[in-house]
């Protein structure tokens, strides 16, 4: 049996001064910024205009309105307003241009369409007569991200 000489353990540990990195991301701010830039954007900010009325006409050339609505009483998500779902492009309202996909609709012809079932309001769609039609509208404006540099 062979007899191996080892070097005592503290004989085999060097000491080596703790050494601080100075790369340019050192301080918190500097960090922060950082997590910022990795940082997914935030959302864009969402404001509602006041109501303005937007007039169409119906049945001009065989023409409708052009859009379909989802809301009311009745919904599977609760109550809820009358939204433009779709806008067609051979309607009224593509032709126009003001009214948008998202746009709540808050009176027909000065009626308001609150408290209908989605079949109401349809219903009260489908027995306008031809001519000019005047929908009460409520946008939604989703402004653009600032940045300041």
């Amino acid at each position: 049996m062979a007899l191996v000489h080892s070097a005592p353990l503290s004989a085999a540990v060097t000491e080596k001064p703790l050494t601080i990195s100075t790369s340019p991301l050192t301080s918190p701010s500097d960090v922060h910024r950082q997590e910022q830039l990795n940082s997914p954007p935030p959302p864009p900010a969402v404001r509602v205009t006041s109501p303005f009325i937007i007039t169409l006409v119906k049945g001009v050339g065989g023409k409708g309105l052009g859009f379909s609505i989802v809301g009311g009483v009745d919904t599977s998500r609760g109550p809820m307003g009358f939204y433009v779902k779709t806008i067609y492009p051979d309607g009224s309202a593509a032709e126009d241009g003001r009214l948008k996909e998202g746009d709540e609709l808050l009176e027909v012809n000065r009626e308001p369409l609150a408290g209908l079932t989605h079949q109401e309001a349809v219903t009260r769609f489908k027995q306008l007569k031809r001519g000019q039609v005047h929908l009460t509208v409520r946008s939604r404006v989703i402004s653009p991200l600032t940045s300041f540099l």
